[in-house]
């Protein structure tokens, strides 16, 4: 006898998305900046660590026996992908940062 699959609709899974902002706070415009900065930081974190271990095992391969050489994470293209992707990462973050401090200055002077 085989069990049938129970059907659900297109909104429901197991997954729910995580955020570091806790219910209570998740209308305020300074948490929800904080959380999307904890989050890009981290990304942009282990860009730089996969680029520079990829750069750090490229150039220790030079000086290692042929016959074993020392592979990196990331080919040469991959890791100025990631490195420009945390380029473009800190380019977002800045402009947010200066449109929410915009934002900050326009309610201290309304007050």
């Amino acid at each position: 006898m085989s069990k049938s699959i129970p059907k659900v609709n297109g909104s429901e899974a197991f997954h729910e998305s995580y955020s570091v902002v806790r219910d209570a706070l998740k209308a305020d415009p300074n948490a929800l900046f904080a959380a999307r900065t904890i989050e890009i930081a981290c990304g942009v974190k282990v860009c730089l660590d996969l680029v520079f271990m990829s750069n750090l095992y490229r150039e220790a391969s030079h000086n290692t026996d042929p016959d074993f050489p020392l592979v990196p994470t990331l080919d040469a293209h991959a890791t100025e992908a990631l490195m420009r992707l945390a380029i473009v990462c800190m380019d977002d973050l800045e402009s947010r940062a200066e449109s929410q401090l915009s934002s900050i200055e326009a309610m201290a002077v309304q007050s």
